[in-house]
């Protein structure tokens, strides 16, 4: 019995010394000024508050199957929109057509009338009339071609801003 407590208190011994001598040795200790914390703290107080906004933003911004609900929406009303364009365009075309024809017989038969007794003045009416149909022509191509082609315009550039969005 008496080598096992010669063991113990040697054992005892052994580490009081270790400790002791660790004990001695100087260790190194780093010091935080209040200042110093108190910028540690107010930093991550901002980066909290900023990453708030930023989980606020996250749940605004739309999901991938949201943007492409969106562009597909877009999509059909843009196709709608250019049927429409297309038919108001077909029938202005059609009426133009009659209204072009109606003036060409009205013409023809001034022109059959005054067939006779065409001097200067009348070829020179001739082509003022002449100029007036086409400017007349001109501005009811442009009256529907213009509404068409913004119309067409805007949804392409639409649809690419909401792909350049994904």
């Amino acid at each position: 019995m008496n080598s096992k407590y010669d063991e113990e208190l040697t054992n005892f011994i052994g580490n009081a010394d270790k400790n002791l001598i660790q004990a001695t040795e100087p260790t190194k200790c780093g010091m935080i000024s209040e200042e110093n914390w108190k910028s540690i703290v107010k930093t991550l107080e901002a980066q909290l508050k900023a990453m708030d906004r930023l989980g606020t933003l996250l749940n605004r911004t739309l999901t991938a199957e949201q943007t492409c609900s969106f562009i597909n929406q877009m999509t059909d009303i843009h196709i709608k929109h250019e049927q429409y364009w297309m038919e108001e365009l077909t029938d202005e075309a059609k009426t133009l057509k009659s209204e072009l024809e109606e003036q060409s017989k009205k013409m023809m038969t001034d022109l059959t009338t005054q067939a006779g007794k065409m001097s200067e003045q009348s070829a020179t009416d001739l082509a003022k009339i002449k100029m007036e149909m086409q400017a007349y022509s001109d501005r009811l191509y442009h009256r529907l071609l213009l509404p068409c082609l913004l119309t067409t315009l805007l949804s392409a550039v639409l649809t690419l801003w909401l792909m350049l969005q994904l």
